[in-house]
């Protein structure tokens, strides 16, 4: 169990979350504090470097607009509060690392890296200490070891709980209709729309017409070799893009149906078959009830945790938010 907390430690410390150090019993003048957490104060640097951490986590979607990252710094900080909170729930119940867990861990992270002198390269790069990663494992793997304990607490469903759940909820567990079919794209050429366009849809009637008139699907690939002929198989209901979707719902079959314009081109489908829902059987999704459900009791037992939390320790929000939608 000890080496997948090591993972859930490295997701905060290679980045050097702020959360694990930053907040601090130590008193911070009015313009660094951004949350007080019964007696310990969250700074503006903490949050700062949290927001860098989860805008930088979806940067390749291209830099967030000013609503975004509002909403990145209140999610930034609702983190951090979460973080201390539990924290200071793992001191009450003394939950503890002795020294040896604490350089087991430590010496994992120091091999993980390569060696002594490229782990040291790595705390000076991002501006900390030894003992700072150090305090970073106790307050992640204790916090960790507060949510495992509430979520054992909450207790895993049982069989028998599955089966009533799944007696109750029937409806939810049905395999979804699935369709037949056979699709073609005539593609438009990014780079030139203005002329591929018109040309791509002039294609897909063409291809549409042939296939209306009972000509073999394959062979009338083979007169457009820049198009893409696909036989799908069979495809479940919300497997597929929603405007194609809708038109292979609305086929009877064998029927052909489209164009429909998309980003990449033109689609004609055909639709060869279809089957209705079909009830799974509980011994089918047993495992997986089990687990859904389990998890959702984790998630209740720690949500319920903090509100207990919030009560010992009073949350205080020392700037403006924007409001989560």
């Amino acid at each position: 169990m000890q080496n997948l907390r090591i993972g859930a430690v490295l997701a905060v410390l290679a980045s050097f979350c702020p959360g694990a150090f930053a907040a601090a019993p130590a008193p911070a003048g009015p313009k660094d504090a951004v949350a007080q957490v019964g007696a310990t104060v969250i700074t503006r640097a903490a949050l700062d470097e949290r927001l860098q951490n989860n805008v930088m986590a979806v940067s390749y979607h291209g830099s967030p607009s000013p609503a975004q990252r509002a909403k990145y710094e209140t999610t930034s900080l609702n983190e951090l509060i979460e973080e201390e909170l539990l924290f200071q729930e793992s001191q009450q119940k003394k939950i503890l690392l002795d020294k040896a867990e604490v350089d087991k861990i430590v010496e994992g992270e120091i091999t993980r890296f390569g060696g002594k002198e490229r782990f040291d390269g790595m705390l000076k790069k991002r501006g900390r200490t030894l003992e700072e990663f150090r305090k970073a494992v106790i307050q992640q793997t204790t916090v960790d070891r507060v949510k495992d304990g509430a979520c054992k607490a909450a207790g895993k469903m049982t069989r028998e709980e599955a089966q009533a759940h799944y007696k109750i909820n029937r409806e939810k567990y049905k395999k979804p209709p699935a369709y037949y079919v056979r699709h073609a794209l005539a593609k438009v050429d990014p780079s030139a729309l203005s002329t591929s366009t018109p040309e791509a849809e002039k294609r897909a009637q063409a291809i549409l017409k042939d296939l209306r008139a009972g000509k073999d699907f394959m062979a009338v690939g083979k007169q457009y070799p820049k198009d893409a002929f696909n036989d799908l198989g069979w495809v479940h209901e919300g497997s597929i893009m929603p405007e194609i979707e809708a038109v292979v719902k609305s086929l009877a079959k064998d029927q052909v149906g489209g164009p429909v314009k998309t980003m990449y081109g033109f689609h004609v489908v055909q639709l060869l078959g279809r089957k209705e829902p079909e009830q799974l059987s509980f011994e089918t999704v047993a495992e997986a009830i089990i687990s859904d459900q389990s998890k959702a009791r984790c998630q209740e037992a720690k949500a319920k945790l903090l509100e207990e939390c919030k009560k010992r320790w009073p949350v205080k929000i020392l700037i403006a938010l924007s409001p989560q939608k």
